[in-house]
């Protein structure tokens, strides 16, 4: 069994802010689930869910909307293929980006 991984520990190990994490996990963006109801209550993070969260990141800082990057980081990380460095998802209508996805590791 794994030890629980917090919002915390997230923002220690890659840097994003907890308030874009917060955001992104509520809007859906990535799927963490939530420990317990009601307020202050605490996620635990998947390591999958950790990578996509540094995609998004990664991709929103080159300014690609959120929604956009969150649609390849999930391509990527529900189809992992660790041959490749390089991978390619559609974004919309004709329209494919390549994310290089080395140093992708929490």
């Amino acid at each position: 069994m794994r030890d629980k991984v917090t919002t915390d520990d997230v923002v220690q190990r890659t840097g994003i802010t907890y308030r874009r994490l917060d955001t992104w996990a509520r809007l859906g963006y990535l799927n963490v689930p939530v420990l317990g109801k009601g307020r202050n209550v605490g996620r635990d993070w998947p390591e999958k869910e950790i990578i996509a969260a540094l995609l998004i990141d990664k991709m929103s800082k080159a300014g690609i909307q959120p929604i956009k990057a969150c649609k390849v980081a999930r391509a990527i990380v529900n189809n992992p293929d660790e041959t490749k460095t390089r991978r390619s998802a559609r974004i919309g209508v004709g329209v494919w980006i390549t994310v290089d996805t080395e140093g992708i590791d929490p």
